[in-house]
């Protein structure tokens, strides 16, 4: 048998002391000698000597126990009012001090959907606080959140206090190994990130999420909130005892149902989510299913009478019963949320009755319904006070939260993008070391220990019970000697050598190179920048970030900019430069733009080495029209070559003026065509037609000068590449 805790103890107390106060002054509508006569009346079950006594007393007893019921009675609501105060508060102090990452499970998961109740037995450890703790407002609870929005991919977030934060990663890690995680802020002023969670479920206008409940009546209209959208939402707990099992055997993985009804509510729908709102639940839940399971098996039967006959549902269930005892339990809080402009409520209704798989001997159902002043305990993930008698065990709840392994397919599902690798030792930045910090890593990220306290409804006798946020172990789930982030960078000179940065879209490339950008211009004024980009978002966001007395080092070039012309002559060189170093270089920008098919162009590569050699050496001011002309005008070709006095180039032209001038115009309409399509584009031809350049890049280089290069997109892919290669060969 359970030990009895102090509310049960209390109700005992309250029973037997409104009992005696019943019996006193109802024995006033029975005579003296009545209750003092064998039979006693209504007091006949108590002992006569007894009876006696309680007769003469009874005015006095009555009234003392109607004193202990008032007294009692009082202290006990005033106690559980207190609680429910405390309780309400907790949850915005835990929503003031939580963090709400972005988690993304690998495409090859291989993680069965069972391996979670590990995960949450281990999980139950970390947010276990004492009875009294929790029922006084110091529990810790967590979410874990299935979210839809129209337009993008089921994503799974985790929000959690922050003291719990980084051991509730590592334990998710534990079990989905790669998997990928984000914290989610919003960013100020100045770019940086803060502290404040950028949640999905954020409304126009509030600085605070917390805020919302001293702000309820801004929100009388439901069309003022979040994308304009109508709200609806509900949450679910156990429908019957707490003890009772819900299904946990399934042929496959429960999960794909809930996430093709996410995916494929009606249309209209903006935003729907799934949280799974957790708390360790407390001691003595188990009770009842011991009774039950008494009574089924006939243990109260008196000797002499057989004990009923169990079948297998009976012994099935009684199978369930105890497993589900000898478990781990969590309060459960099922909150399902939707929102748009179509059929919000049809949303959530289909919703809800996805839960009906998880229906056995115990079910999920709708205990409340949430009203439009009461968004804030949605965006809170507020744990509703005195919520109770719904309790999963940790079993249970793999089955009903997990994360998507990969046989899960043909949903839209975030994905993780990248494995998580650790960099080599010689990475991270040493104490005192001057580098150009490329990022900071750690295993898990760090959120801090410490939670930021709030006002409490008597905090005095909060802070006597030793309740204050930080008075009640809400840092335990931290280990002490969790791995700081450490800054990972690389040196100047390594930088200077070689750095190639590769990924897709999305996962930080240009922010990185923004920041190294930003470390050059600030930190290291003698070394020089140059940025070259199709976009202009990331040259934008250097020009915002250039410290004022780096503006005299700015060059800032726009191809698209027709009233300063860029002029990059690559023919443009000294007299005495090797001649045969000039077309090697010129080849490797074609080359650059051809790609692939440079190999095969063999007879190309040929006439295009022989003709910039003539133009070289034989043109004044060559340009590229030049090497065009030659390539398209016969006579100028003749004149151009004839006095060439090179001993291989001479004969090469002289024995192309023996050919027939129809194969002529065959064997030049190749690098011919090419050559054109570079000068037909307009904004190409006023860069590269001009005598000379207009800027000494190698000077610039040289005297640490920054270099803002925009490639506009409108110019054609090849174009694009032709000019950025010229520049970077000058």
């Amino acid at each position: 048998m359970s030990r009895l805790g102090p509310k049960q103890i209390l109700l005992i107390l309250l029973a037997l002391a409104l009992l005696i106060a019943g019996l006193s002054f109802g024995s006033y509508y029975f005579s003296v000698e009545e209750l003092t006569t064998r039979r006693g009346g209504m007091l006949g079950f108590i002992p006569r000597d007894y009876r006696l006594y309680l007769v003469e007393y009874r005015l006095l007893t009555g009234i003392v126990a109607t004193t202990i019921v008032i007294i009692s009675g009082g202290v006990w609501l005033t106690a559980e009012l207190i609680a429910r105060l405390w309780q309400r508060a907790r949850n915005r102090e835990l929503a003031t001090n939580a963090v709400l990452l972005r988690i993304a499970p690998r495409v090859d998961e291989r993680s069965k959907w069972e391996a979670a109740a590990d995960m949450w037995a281990a999980i139950h450890s970390t947010l276990a606080r004492p009875g009294k703790q929790v029922w006084l407002g110091a529990g810790l609870h967590m979410s874990l959140e299935i979210v839809q929005q129209a337009g993008e991919r089921i994503t799974f977030y985790l929000w959690a206090p922050r003291p719990v934060a980084e051991t509730l990663v590592r334990q998710f890690r534990a079990t989905y190994s790669g998997l990928e995680i984000e914290t989610l802020v919003k960013s100020g002023a100045d770019g940086s990130p803060t502290d404040e969670i950028d949640d999905y479920l954020d409304l126009p206008g509030n600085e605070s999420t917390i805020d919302l409940e001293n702000r309820k009546s801004e929100f009388e209209n439901l069309e003022d909130t979040r994308m304009g959208a109508k709200w609806a939402w509900a949450d679910l707990g156990i429908g019957w005892e707490a003890w009772r099992p819900l299904r946990i055997k399934f042929a496959g993985d429960p999960l794909p149902s809930l996430l093709s009804t996410l995916e494929g509510l009606a249309p209209g729908n903006r935003l729907a989510a799934i949280h799974f709102v957790l708390r360790p639940a407390a001691d003595g839940w188990q009770s009842g299913g011991q009774r039950f399971i008494g009574k089924l098996r006939g243990d109260n039967v008196k000797a002499g009478k057989s004990k009923p006959k169990l079948g297998s549902q009976e012994r099935e269930l009684i199978k369930q019963i105890e497993q589900k005892a000898q478990a781990r339990g969590y309060d459960l809080c099922l909150r399902v949320v939707v929102a748009g402009q179509g059929d919000v409520d049809g949303n959530l209704e289909r919703l809800i009755q996805v839960f009906d798989q998880f229906g056995a001997d115990n079910s999920l159902t709708v205990r409340a319904r949430g009203t439009r002043e009461e968004l804030y305990r949605v965006t809170g993930r507020f744990l509703p006070a005195g919520w109770r008698n719904s309790v999963v065990s940790d079993l249970e709840l793999a089955a009903l939260a997990h994360l998507p392994n990969q046989d899960i397919s043909g949903l839209a599902i975030m994905r993780a993008r990248a494995r998580l690798e650790k960099p080599s030792p010689v990475s991270f930045v040493a104490p005192g070391e001057s580098r150009v910090i490329i990022g900071r890593f750690a295993d898990v990220p760090t959120f801090g220990s410490q939670l930021s306290e709030i006002e409490y409804p008597l905090s005095s006798l909060r802070r006597a019970f030793k309740l204050s946020a930080n008075g009640a172990g809400d840092s335990n789930g931290t280990p002490a000697n969790i791995e700081a982030e450490r800054p990972v960078g690389i040196k100047l000179l390594d930088a200077r050598r070689h750095f190639h940065v590769i990924g897709p879209t999305g996962v930080g490339k240009s922010t990185m190179l923004l920041r190294m950008i930003w470390q050059y211009l600030d930190q290291f004024p003698e070394a020089a920048v140059w940025l070259q980009e199709p976009h202009q978002d990331l040259t934008h966001k250097v020009i915002q970030r250039v410290p004022l007395w780096r503006e005299k080092d700015i060059i800032w070039l726009d191809v698209m900019d027709p009233e300063r012309v860029i002029g990059i002559n690559p023919l443009d060189v000294p007299q005495e430069v090797d001649v045969g170093a000039v077309v090697a270089d010129v080849m490797g920008v074609i080359r650059k733009v051809m790609g692939a098919s440079w190999e095969t162009a063999v007879q190309m590569q040929e006439i295009l080495n022989n003709a910039l050699q003539a133009v070289l050496v034989g043109q004044p001011q060559p340009t590229f029209v030049h090497l065009f002309k030659l390539l398209s005008d016969a006579d100028y070709r003749y004149d151009l070559t004839y006095n060439l006095k090179d001993p291989i180039a001479a004969p090469y032209w002289q024995s192309l003026e023996l050919k027939k001038e129809r194969e002529l115009d065959q064997m030049f309409s190749v690098p011919r065509r090419r050559i054109n399509a570079f000068l037909s584009n307009p904004i190409v031809r006023r860069i590269v037609a001009q005598p000379s350049s207009t800027l000494d890049f190698r000077q610039a280089i040289d005297s640490g000068k920054v270099i803002l290069v925009q490639l506009d997109g409108r110019m054609g892919g090849e174009n694009r590449t032709f000019v950025g290669a010229l520049m970077m060969y000058k």
